[in-house]
C-alpha cells in the first residue's frame, strides 16, 4: 500500500493543475503530462493514464490503464481501489467501453463497428481460448499490420480494456468474400455478448 499512498499523496497536492488542461499552453501541457507519467511510472512502469472531462460536467475523469496487459491488471485495481475521494475527479480503472456508436481512425483507415462482422474461431488445442475472424469491407492484406493496429484500437474502444483483453487471437478478412455475410457472420456490435457467452462456457 505504500507505493499507492505515495502516488495519491502526489496527486492530492497536484490534481488542481490537471483540471483545465485545455487552457494551458502546449509547453505547460507537455510538462504536466510528463510529470504525471513519471509519478505513475514510479508506482508501476506498466501503467498509463488518460485525463478528460465532459463539457457539461465539472467532474474530470482520470483513467488508469494497463494497456490491455492482463499481467498488470492487479496493479490498476490496487491503485484505483486505494484512491482517496475527490470532489472533482472520477477515478476509473481501465479504459471503458464506448459502445457501438463511434468511428475509429488509424492513419488513413476508418472503422465503424456497425459495418464490421466476425466469426468465432475454435482452437482444437485449447478450447478456453477466444479467437475471432474480423471481416472488414475493403480490407487489404498487403497493409495487414496497419489494419491490425486499427482493429486493436477499435476493440479497445468497443469492448473496453478488460473485455478486449479476453480475445486471445484474431485474424482479418475482406467482408466481400462472404456473399451472405449478414446471415453467415455476426455483427461486431454483438462481440461483447459473444465473449460473455464464451467465458461462461469456460467456467
Amino acid at each position: 500500500m505504500e507505493k499507492e499512498e505515495k502516488f495519491w499523496n502526489w496527486f492530492e497536492e497536484s490534481n488542481n493543475k490537471y483540471l483545465n488542461l485545455d487552457l494551458v499552453t502546449d509547453e505547460d501541457l507537455e510538462d504536466l503530462m510528463g510529470d504525471f507519467f513519471n509519478n505513475l511510472q514510479e508506482y508501476s512502469k506498466y501503467l498509463f493514464f488518460q485525463i478528460g472531462n465532459k463539457p457539461t460536467s465539472d467532474i474530470s475523469e482520470l483513467i488508469i490503464s494497463a494497456e490491455g496487459n492482463k499481467n498488470h491488471f492487479i496493479e490498476v485495481d490496487n491503485l484505483v481501489s486505494s484512491a482517496p475521494k475527490f470532489s472533482n475527479w472520477n477515478i476509473i480503472a481501465f479504459k471503458p467501453s464506448l459502445g457501438c456508436n463511434f468511428i475509429t481512425t488509424y492513419e488513413d483507415i476508418k472503422l465503424d463497428p456497425k459495418e464490421i462482422f466476425f466469426m468465432p474461431l475454435n482452437s482444437n488445442l485449447d478450447k478456453n481460448k477466444i479467437g475471432i475472424r474480423i471481416c472488414i469491407k475493403g480490407y487489404k492484406e498487403e497493409v495487414q499490420l496497419k489494419y491490425k493496429n486499427a482493429v486493436f484500437q477499435l476493440l479497445d474502444a468497443l469492448l473496453g480494456e478488460k473485455k478486449a483483453a479476453e480475445i486471445n487471437y484474431f485474424d482479418l478478412e475482406n467482408l466481400m468474400n462472404y456473399e451472405n455475410y449478414e446471415n453467415d457472420l455476426i455483427s461486431l456490435c454483438d462481440l461483447a455478448e459473444y465473449i460473455e457467452w464464451k467465458l461462461s462456457k469456460m467456467q
